[in-house]
C-alpha cells in the first residue's frame, strides 16, 4: 500500500475519521503535541516539523543531519524534542527552537 501522505483525526471510541491534514513528505514516523502545535518527524526528509493542527500549514521546519538518522518515533516534552534513530538505535534529544 502506497503512504498516504496524510494525518488523520480519529474519533478514538469509533475510530471514525473526523478530518485530515496533509502529511509533509511520505514517511511521517511520529507525531506530537506542545502547546497547540503538532510536531511530526518525517523520515525521508530527516526532518522535524511544527504544523498548524487546523489545515496542516508549514509553520517551521528543523532539517536533521542529511546522511544519519532515520528518524523513527516522536516525543516531545517541557519544549524538548526526542526521536529515535532506527539505524544507530540511538534515543536522541534536541532543544526545540
Amino acid at each position: 500500500m502506497p503512504p498516504s501522505e496524510t494525518i488523520y483525526l480519529v474519533e478514538p471510541a469509533s475510530g471514525k475519521v473526523m478530518r485530515s491534514i496533509p502529511a509533509p513528505g511520505a514517511r511521517p514516523h511520529g507525531l506530537a503535541w506542545d502547546n497547540g502545535f503538532l510536531w511530526c518527524v518525517e523520515s525521508n526528509d530527516r526532518a522535524i516539523y511544527k504544523l498548524d493542527p487546523r489545515d496542516g500549514r508549514l509553520l517551521a521546519k528543523v532539517q536533521l543531519a542529511t546522511t544519519d538518522p532515520e528518524p523513527h518515533g516522536f516525543s516531545m516534552h517541557r519544549g524538548v524534542m526526542w526521536y529515535c534513530d532506527a539505524v544507530s538505535r540511538w534515543v536522541c534529544r534536541l532543544v526545540s527552537p
